[in-house]
């Protein structure tokens, strides 16, 4: 928690920062939000069409599994040679890549990975725009299918198309938790150096590997409109399931590999997270504080404000009665944040929100954890003048005066602001 004098100009020293992740200078090719209804396809479903592999130009198919001969000859799958005349067996090719083994070639794993993940129309047009941006040619014509540009794009500049597969990746509807940095002033944010990003990715593989989760890390700086992006990818707990293969019954055992996302806003010094349970989203907390800013305790680790009794209890949140030292309470502003692109922060101001509410004229956004800041007006018993307190999910308090903290606090407890132990993992600074 931090207890901080507002002022006029919000936190002192925080500054913004321009840095580019692609070439020409941009933030990059714009990609399409997925739809909130879909998700990431397990491996090899998508391939398991032979439909979709035979749409595939045969000289790109063969090009992108030829490294991969030896394995695929192990599992009855032989590729045609050039010039042989042999025909490519769609059928035995899409239930090898259904199936995939243990010894499956890392490289095979890794393109199969993201040429699945991209191969969609919204992936599809943004590598369309993206070569095109970049002078190369994809032999497309007036229907390519999406599988076809995102190999032919894979063997052109793998490089290109792993960005466009992380930036993809980001649009993807997710619930995020909010960390605000108690440094005042906020240091100045520099976007991270490779060999920064090296040291982070060597922690955090410990850190998995320590809990059976592999190494192999990697995370990728995706820096966006004014803050700065970064996909964690790493692996889960090994897996194994039952397959049915030439009719026999059999095994695979694999690793599953899964993304998490932080987002560090510089002009508010806040980071927001998505990850799956409270040690990891530890874990993230003291390294990025550590190698962005020299500081593991850099951002608070505790949830300790949630903004739902706003939405749970309306106007009720408000009473005071129960708190002596304070006459009223009154909700003037509230600010919501959408992450999802295209991305937008929302404030209203008003004498009183909830006349507002009540009248029609504003709703609470769905979930409402995407109410990111509540300003309320407090008129003290032994003031004269009411005084403002906002209040920042998930640890961040400012008053107008420091003396006001206690009786705020006992307000806050009272009407559940407060979040009790118990429920620090779901404490609502999240947005789905």
């Amino acid at each position: 928690m931090i207890r901080a004098t507002q002022s006029q100009g919000g936190r002192t020293g925080a500054q913004t920062f321009q840095p580019q992740l692609w070439p020409d200078g941009s933030d990059g090719p714009a990609v399409p939000a997925r739809n909130a209804s879909t998700g990431p396809s397990p491996a090899g479903r998508r391939f398991s069409d032979p439909d979709t592999l035979s749409r595939i130009r045969p000289e790109s198919l063969l090009a992108w599994l030829h490294p991969a001969r030896d394995y695929l000859a192990r599992r009855g799958m032989v590729l045609p040679g050039d010039g042989n005349g042999q025909a490519v067996d769609y059928a035995r090719l899409a239930g090898v890549l259904m199936e995939p083994t243990a010894d499956m070639p890392g490289e095979l794993v890794e393109s199969l990975h993201v040429i699945l993940e991209i191969a969609e129309p919204a992936g599809m047009d943004a590598i369309l725009e993206a070569t095109a941006a970049s002078g190369l040619t994809l032999a497309v014509g007036s229907d390519p299918a999406p599988a076809d540009v995102a190999v032919q794009a894979w063997l052109l500049d793998r490089a290109l198309v792993e960005r466009l597969h992380v930036s993809l990746e980001l649009t993807r509807p997710r619930s995020f938790q909010y960390f605000a940095a108690e440094a005042d002033p906020l240091p100045a944010f520099v976007l991270p150096q490779a060999e920064q990003v090296a040291a982070l990715e060597a922690r955090l593989n410990d850190w998995y590997d320590a809990r059976k989760r592999g190494r192999g890390a990697r995370v990728f700086v995706f820096p966006q409109h004014g803050e700065c992006w970064f996909l964690v990818r790493h692996g889960m707990p090994c897996r194994r399931e039952g397959t049915m293969e030439d009719g026999q019954p059999g095994s695979v055992f694999y690793r599953p590999q899964k993304h998490d996302v932080l987002v560090y806003d510089p002009a508010r010094g806040e980071m927001r997270l998505n990850c799956c349970g409270k040690s990891e989203r530890a874990e993230f907390l003291k390294a990025f504080g550590l190698h962005l800013f020299r500081d593991e305790r850099f951002f608070p680790g505790t949830a300790k404000y949630t903004l739902a009794p706003l939405v749970n209890d309306g106007r009720n949140c408000l009473a005071c009665l129960d708190v002596p030292g304070i006459e009223r309470v009154v909700l003037k502003e509230v600010e919501f944040f959408f992450p999802v692109k295209p991305r937008e922060r929302v404030t209203r101001k008003s004498d009183d929100i909830f006349a507002l509410l009540e009248k029609g004229r504003v709703e609470w956004p769905k979930p409402p954890g995407a109410i990111t800041r509540a300003t309320f007006e407090i008129k003290f018993t032994a003031a004269k003048k009411a005084r403002r307190v906002t209040i920042l999910p998930s640890n961040k308090a400012l008053y107008g005066r420091d003396d006001d903290s206690l009786l705020v606090e006992r307000w806050l407890a009272a009407r559940k602001f407060i979040v009790e132990e118990t429920d620090h993992e779901d404490a609502t600074g999240l947005v789905e």
